[in-house]
C-alpha cells in the first residue's frame, strides 16, 4: 500500500512519511459491500480498521435473549474515520457490530502488527498511554450497555402508556 493513500485519514494526518510507510507496510485492504459485516459484536477483538472510502455503520443488539433482537444504530462513519481500537489495546470481544453501509474499503491494522510497529521505543511512555485507554474503553463499553437498557426500558415505558 501506498503511504500517500493514508493521508486522507484525520487521525493520521500528523505523521510523518517514514511512519506512515511503516504503517501503509502493515495494513491489510479489504472491501466489503453494502450489508456485509466487517465484525460482528462477541468476535475476538483482533484489529482496528480505517475507513479508505465508503462507509460503515457501527450497530449494537438489543432485547438479547427474548427471541426477539433489534439492531440499533450507534454511529455511521465516513471515510477518513477509524473504528475498533479498543481491540488494541484491551483484547476483548466486540462489544458491538461493523457493517459496511455501501461499497466500503477498509485498511485493517492487526495487533499484532500494531506491537510490531510499537516495539521497544517508549515502552514506559507508551504503557502510561495504553492504560488511559483501556480505562476510556472500558467506560465506552458500559455506555453501549447502558445504551441498550435505557432502550428497553423506554419501550416498556411506551407500550405501557
Amino acid at each position: 500500500m501506498n503511504a500517500d493513500a493514508l493521508k486522507p485519514i484525520a487521525v493520521l494526518r500528523s505523521m510523518d512519511d517514514a511512519a506512515l510507510a511503516r504503517l501503509a507496510s502493515v495494513l491489510e485492504t479489504r472491501t466489503c459491500a453494502a450489508g456485509q459485516p466487517i465484525f460482528r459484536e462477541g468476535d475476538p477483538g483482533d484489529a482496528m480498521y480505517f475507513i479508505a472510502s465508503g462507509a460503515v455503520r457501527i450497530e449494537k443488539r438489543t432485547g438479547a435473549g427474548t427471541g426477539s433482537d433489534a439492531v440499533k444504530t450507534l454511529a455511521v462513519l465516513e471515510a477518513g474515520d477509524y473504528f475498533g481500537e479498543m481491540a488494541l489495546f484491551d483484547g476483548k470481544p466486540r462489544s458491538a457490530s461493523a457493517v459496511a453501509s455501501g461499497s466500503t474499503q477498509t485498511l485493517r491494522l492487526s495487533t499484532a502488527s500494531f506491537g510490531t510497529l510499537h516495539g521497544g521505543a517508549g515502552h514506559a511512555g507508551l504503557s502510561v498511554l495504553f492504560a488511559m485507554i483501556r480505562t476510556a474503553g472500558e467506560r465506552i463499553r458500559r455506555l453501549n450497555a447502558q445504551v441498550v437498557v435505557y432502550d428497553e426500558i423506554g419501550k416498556a415505558i411506551g407500550e405501557s402508556q
